[in-house]
């Protein structure tokens, strides 16, 4: 059974956001900032086709959702 590729580590994900997501630092409030800048990187570069984190976006959302007072619509 092979893993479906929204779960493979993509090669653009730092070593920082991946030891963040496969912790359980991935629930930790204080590292909105980081899923935050890492997903402005991610849509600066759009024509990258290899450029979407799928997990890392998710981690961000659930963390909203849990702390709906940490998005910020600016």
């Amino acid at each position: 059974m092979s893993v479906p590729s929204s779960f493979v580590r993509p090669t653009t994900r730092p070593d920082e956001i991946h030891r963040l997501l496969t912790d359980v630092e991935r629930y930790n409030p204080s590292n909105t900032v980081l899923l935050e800048d890492y997903l402005a990187r991610q849509c600066a570069n759009p024509d990258s086709t290899s450029n979407h984190d799928l997990m890392a976006n998710l981690a961000l959302l659930k963390l909203y959702q849990f702390n709906p007072e940490m998005l910020d619509l600016d």
